[in-house]
């Protein structure tokens, strides 16, 4: 297998995409008006909302 057909195959496991600039903000938006969300919540409604995946860890919770 070739480094292109590993990377290939490593990004179809991972689904994760880069969110846009305004799918960023919608989703900073989110979390402002639901402070109590969890990280995985806001990750799940990126998803839904988007249909895009993204890592949980991605999502920045307003929770200090």
């Amino acid at each position: 297998m070739d480094i292109t057909s590993r990377a290939e195959s490593k990004a179809a496991r991972h689904r994760e995409v880069d969110a846009t600039e305004s799918e960023r903000f919608q989703l900073y938006s989110q979390a402002k008006a639901n402070p109590k969300a969890t990280q995985q919540q806001l990750a799940q409604w990126f998803n839904d909302k988007f249909r895009k995946q993204i890592n949980q860890s991605t999502v920045k919770t307003t929770r200090n």
